[in-house]
């Protein structure tokens, strides 16, 4: 087999493979532009945010995901709400007894996970104590 038609490629076959390829290829990486070191990688740092933390009974809260470092799998925890976990990275979550709930968020990607629990986070008002939230908020501080 030949290898002739490689010299296109900056390597001369006549010389050997002595430490010649080594060398070029430690010289074109020393010299790349494009390899600099990676900014942001690492676990994720968990984060989100509830569209209306404070809703009446039968009704739904979206929740976003604002974390960040990539992550690729979330695990959601809604005490309360239905459904009461989820994987979806922005879940959508129903509340339909009133009460003051924790949401929880763990979050991973190949470099690690974090998790952010935010308690007392969802006030859900009843439909017939419209001021219930007052009594609530009392209660939580």
């Amino acid at each position: 087999m030949s290898y002739c038609h490689l010299n296109s490629v900056g390597i001369n076959l006549a010389l050997g493979f002595g430490p010649q390829p080594g060398n070029l290829i430690r010289n074109r990486y020393n010299n790349a532009a494009c390899l600099t070191a990676c900014e942001g990688l690492g676990a994720p740092k968990a984060e989100f945010e509830a569209n209306s933390p404070e809703i009446c009974e039968d009704e739904t809260i979206v929740f976003t995901d604002l974390s960040t470092l990539s992550p690729k799998t979330w695990q959601w925890s809604f005490p309360g709400g239905d459904p009461a976990t989820s994987t979806e990275r922005n879940p959508e979550i129903t509340y339909y007894d009133a009460g003051v709930f924790e949401v929880t968020l763990k979050c991973s990607n190949i470099l690690g996970s974090d998790s952010l629990s935010k308690k007392s986070y969802i006030i859900v008002n009843g439909k017939d104590s419209p001021f219930l939230h007052i009594l609530l908020m009392q209660i939580i501080r």
